[in-house]
């Protein structure tokens, strides 16, 4: 679903989310990661265990930062995360390799905390969080904790703090947006849904006949536009009513649905009026659609106080060259003098 600009995740844990969103802002942490490394490493040599490896350990840090910063825009969350998880393994090498806690290496893992639990779920960030924090103590394991084992843990702690607030922030951001993206939906599925019928309605039809009309050219299947209008229906609401006239259409849309093919294109244009779309098909076809929805709705409303009812059709079927608007003219013109015939020869 697209909200002015966001696209939003759908479902799962990841529902509300915008991709593109956590797509830049990676970008930046990224691109931000690898300049820091560049500094760090100009103040603090990672070669406590020798320059070969310790630049080697480097060389790797920054390759990820570079790859993660030219490749997240075309990954989604998982890819993201991955990332996330290499460059943190990787700094738990160059903390070792820079001599532990003494360099200020360790403290960079507050940046993947921080953009974890900004980009995914607490479902997601807080496995991510154990982890990084085991690392973080990794060098208390091996002997290089410099006497900072304090320093550490309260660091730990407070990156716990940093992902519970962040992500629980965050949930709501994205709890909100994934309302707003819903009732987006529905609202356009109401401008596209007749509430009466239930066919689509003129807005949709609008919008969507010339895609159709050209779909159908490129599949070489004639598309035809038929309109048609229920004969006499403002004396049904004048004699039984609105409520009665309301039911009449529904019967009539009925009628027509039951007189087509499935993947018919059925419309309610306005009031009394109704277009059906058809596609594949010749002049024989058409008619004897037209006639059979005549006859189905006939068929639905006889025994009704204001029934049975009687529709009147028009139609005209696409020859490659005219327009969408041309077409629905050219129905419409034979539906008024189809119309014109019925009334004149009532009258006589």
């Amino acid at each position: 679903m697209e909200l002015e600009g966001v696209a939003v995740e759908r479902d799962g844990v990841y529902a509300g989310a915008d991709l593109a969103n956590a797509h830049r802002f990676n970008t930046l942490v990224w691109v931000l990661w690898a300049g820091m490394l560049v500094v760090l490493a100009v103040a603090a040599p990672p070669t406590a265990h020798g320059a070969v490896v310790g630049w080697a350990v480097f060389a790797a840090n920054l390759g990820v930062a570079v790859a993660a910063a030219l490749t997240v825009r075309r990954l989604g969350f998982a890819g993201l995360m991955g990332w996330c998880y290499a460059a943190t393994m990787a700094l738990a090498a160059l903390t070792w390799a820079a001599g532990g806690l003494s360099a200020p290496y360790d403290e960079m893992a507050l940046g993947l905390v921080v953009c974890t639990a900004l980009t995914h779920p607490l479902v997601i960030a807080v496995p991510f969080y154990l982890i990084a924090a085991l690392l973080r103590l990794a060098p208390v394991a091996y002997g290089q904790a410099d006497g900072r084992l304090a320093d550490v843990l309260t660091a730990v702690v407070l990156w716990g703090m940093v992902v519970v607030v962040g992500g629980q922030v965050m949930e709501t951001v994205r709890g909100h947006r994934h309302t707003l993206a819903t009732r987006g939906d529905s609202a356009i599925d109401d401008a596209r849904r007749d509430s009466l019928t239930g066919l689509e309605t003129r807005r949709a039809f609008t919008a969507d006949l010339p895609d159709r009309l050209a779909a159908s050219r490129t599949a070489d299947a004639p598309l035809a536009v038929i309109v048609m209008d229920v004969d006499w229906f403002k004396d049904v609401n004048d004699t039984y009513g609105h409520l009665e006239g309301d039911r009449a259409l529904q019967a009539v849309a009925q009628g027509i649905r039951s007189g087509t093919r499935p993947g018919d294109w059925l419309v309610r244009w306005g009031g009394d009026e109704f277009v059906v779309v058809l596609e594949g098909v010749d002049e024989g076809l058409v008619t004897a659609v037209c006639n059979r929805m005549a006859a189905r709705i006939t068929a639905v409303t006889e025994g009704e106080p204001w029934g049975p009812i009687s529709v009147t059709a028009g139609w005209a079927i696409d020859d490659g060259e005219s327009s969408a608007e041309w077409l629905l003219d050219a129905a419409d013109t034979q539906l008024l003098a189809e119309k014109g015939r019925r009334h004149a020869r009532s009258a006589r």
